[in-house]
């Protein structure tokens, strides 16, 4: 490991007693490997590999059907959020008007289905990265 530390100080810390005399002693395996450290990727070649790997498979790819499931949502969503907003900014004489109306728009807009398709679609991703399942 490269640093000395004292059994007895570990042991310590970790409020683990000394070994009795008689009793087996835990040890690494000899010539143990090194763990693995974690390839540097670029997040543009990764997406690319991952795009041929999904061609090999049958040319599906579960986060552009993740993304296409959420572009979906967010057209049903959207508009119920944004409506108010335009007719404010259509209506209003002066920016200030505008400023006003907009911080009185935030507080009063409907996020609950925006909150849901987020969620859901965190739960979709993390589900189908966790089990290699296919989204679709």
């Amino acid at each position: 490991m490269g640093l000395r530390v004292s059994e007895s100080v570990v042991r310590d810390h970790l409020g683990l007693p000394d070994p009795g005399d008689d009793e087996r002693i835990l040890q690494a395996p000899q010539g143990a490997p090194p763990p693995p450290t974690a390839p540097v990727e670029d997040p543009a070649g990764a997406a690319n590999r991952r795009r041929a790997m999904n061609a090999e498979e049958g040319g599906v790819d579960t986060l552009d059907q993740l993304e296409a499931l959420a572009s979906g949502r967010w057209e049903r969503i959207l508009p119920s959020m944004l409506q108010p907003a335009a007719e404010l900014v259509h209506g209003a004489n002066s920016l200030e008007a505008i400023r006003e109306g907009l911080v009185d728009l935030v507080q009063r807009m409907p996020v609950e289905d925006l909150q849901e398709m987020v969620a859901r679609s965190t739960f979709t991703a993390r589900l189908a990265g966790n089990t290699g399942a296919r989204i679709g």
